[in-house]
This record gives structure tokens, C-alpha cells and sequence, in this order.
């Protein structure tokens, strides 16, 4: 089902964000939101999750889905592995050697032990990636996803993604004109 946005109010005291937005996200496709800073990009993906409620106007096709999300923060527990913060959202436990073939596709081995806190920025924001693409999800958020990493890593980090989320239903945030070339989509600009 495509998800319909509709009339979408909200402000945040006397600065509104959104004034009877409307928008349609495919079903099975990326839907990459573009636009300037402070444009309302990440609160249409809080308002979309239901981490924030709009003033008005309504949001329809999201009724009983999963969500999973990377968010512009890493958000892991940073005491715990690689390993441990994917297993965390796997619902079914998978074998050992199926989470490190995946840390190996976006060339995380050899790192699959250590506490988060001791990896560099870009790993972390590979592990945010794996934990997202490999919880059980109908909806996939993703603000800012690629953030810090390198051309090489880049490049491998978005082909794993696109692979991942074929036929999928995913909303991108993101600045960066390649992030939607690399993955596809429709393009919705604030």
C-alpha cells in the first residue's frame, strides 16, 4: 500500500514546517526527500514513524507496518560488538558466520568482537546500516544514511543497500544529489 500524506500540518511555535503538505510514497520503491536545510526533512520521517504528531492533516498506509530506520545519530550501544548490536534485531538468531558475511560486505571484518565505542565514525555508521536493513521491516527510514564514509566505502555501502531493499518500500533523507542516483527512487523535494 502507498503511503499518503495529506494536508500535513506542523509547526514548532510561531515557525511552521508544514502547511497542508501532500505527498505520495510507492509502494516498493525509494522515495528520496530532498531540499535545503531546515526544510522539515527529518520531521516528515518523525512524523511518518510516529515519533512526532503532526498539528493536523492525516497519514494513511502506515497502519500495523514495521518500521526500521537509520537515523542521523548512530544510535548503538556502544558497549556492546558489531555482532551484538545486530543480533539485538534479528528476530530469528542467526548463525554466527551469517551476521559476519554481512559486516563483510560492507568491510567490517575483523572488527566483529570489539565494543562499538573503539570503531571510527564511518564503521558505526555501517553497523547503524546493517542493524537497520537486517531488523524485520515493511517501511525502511533512512536520514542521512551515508554520512562520513569515504568514496570507496561509499560506493560499496549503497550497492549492498540497493541490493537489499529491491522491490522494498524505503524513504531517504539526504543532501546529496548521488545518495538518490546510487539508490534509485522518486524524488520528493521540500
Amino acid at each position: 500500500m502507498d503511503i499518503r500524506v495529506e494536508k500535513l500540518c506542523k509547526a514548532y511555535g510561531e515557525q511552521q514546517i508544514f502547511q497542508d503538505y501532500g505527498a505520495v510514497f510507492p509502494e516498493g520503491k525509494v522515495s528520496c526527500i530532498t531540499g535545503s536545510s531546515g526544510r522539515g526533512k527529518t520531521t516528515l520521517l518523525r512524523l511518518l514513524m510516529g515519533l512526532e504528531q503532526p498539528d493536523g492533516g492525516t497519514i494513511l498506509g502506515l497502519e500495523g507496518a514495521r518500521f526500521s530506520a537509520v537515523f542521523q545519530e548512530d544510535r548503538l550501544c556502544e558497549n556492546l560488538s558489531p555482532l551484538s548490536n545486530l543480533r539485538m534485531v534479528c528476530r530469528k538468531r542467526p548463525a554466527r558466520q551469517q551476521l559476519i558475511e554481512q559486516l563483510e560486505k560492507v568491510d567490517l571484518a575483523g572488527c566483529e568482537e570489539k565494543p562499538v565505542r573503539e570503531l571510527s565514525g564511518g564503521m558505526k555508521r555501517r553497523v547503524s546500516i546493517l542493524r537497520a536493513l537486517l531488523a524485520e521491516f515493511d517501511v525502511l527510514f533512512l536520514d542521512e544514511p551515508f554520512k562520513g564514509l569515504d568514496a570507496e566505502t561509499y560506493g560499496k555501502v549503497t550497492d549492498y543497500v540497493r541490493e537489499q531493499i529491491k522491490g522494498r518500500t524505503a524513504i531517504l533523507v539526504s543532501h546529496d544529489p548521488r545518495d538518490m542516483e546510487r539508490l534509485g527512487g522518486v524524488e520528493f523535494r521540500l
